[in-house]
């Protein structure tokens, strides 16, 4: 599979999870549950045609696994911010 194809099935895969997401952080009030883009990446999954290095892209998801207990759950991230498009409401309703 090339590069822009793999691309478009991992948004697709991410698209996949954010019901998931939803349901997990209801079930699951003791948990944080949040989902991160890291940005496009310079990767062999991207054909090396990202904007970003591996370490900018890797910001995210540490800043998320690092979060405190009662920090946000349920949201979206690009790269190190809350997507103001995307909460889980929908889902859960």
């Amino acid at each position: 599979m090339d590069g822009h194809h793999q691309f478009l099935l991992t948004r697709f895969q991410k698209l996949l999870l954010m019901p998931t997401q939803g349901y997990w952080q209801e079930g699951y009030k003791n948990i944080i549950v949040n989902c991160v883009h890291p940005g496009y990446v310079v990767t062999n999954m991207t054909s090396q045609t990202g904007y970003i290095t591996a370490e900018e892209g890797a910001k995210g998801p540490v800043m998320t696994a690092l979060l405190p207990d009662d920090g946000p759950s349920g949201v979206f991230f690009n790269k190190t911010n809350i997507a103001p498009f995307f909460t889980t409401d929908w889902v859960l309703n």
